[in-house]
């Protein structure tokens, strides 16, 4: 089994925008994933191993069946998150949009001469 090099962030600063903050959880969450991965690959292996050697083996089948399994889940939870955060992000960067749009019409109508124009923006 590959090495497999992992950071997941220790800390988030939930100060920051709320898009931010999904695409460090999506990061993380490739991480998890990507273990989740191997760890499943490397349940099958022994899955395999145990099958070859037989009935010496066969009390280490629940045990790779349980990996394989907490493997799968974990792999699916991670997607799960993936897919909330993902919509988080959206909604976040909609409302971000949304902000910035008014303060410039807020902008514009205040810097129209007269009443008659400015109406026009509200």
């Amino acid at each position: 089994m590959a090495e497999v090099r992992w950071r997941v962030t220790p800390a988030v600063d939930y100060r920051q925008p709320v898009f931010v903050v999904a695409a460090i959880v999506a990061a993380d969450l490739f991480t998890v994933r990507t273990i989740a991965r191997e760890i499943a690959l490397g349940a099958k292996n022994a899955k395999v191993l145990a099958v070859r050697v037989g009935d010496r083996a066969r009390g280490f089948q629940p045990l790779t069946a349980f990996i394989d399994d907490l493997a799968s889940q974990t792999i699916g939870l991670a997607d799960k998150v993936d897919r909330e955060s993902l919509a988080l992000s959206r909604v976040a960067v909609a409302e971000a949009r949304t902000a910035d749009s008014q303060g410039r019409f807020v902008a514009a109508r205040a810097n129209v001469g007269d009443e008659y124009r400015a109406s026009a923006i509200d």
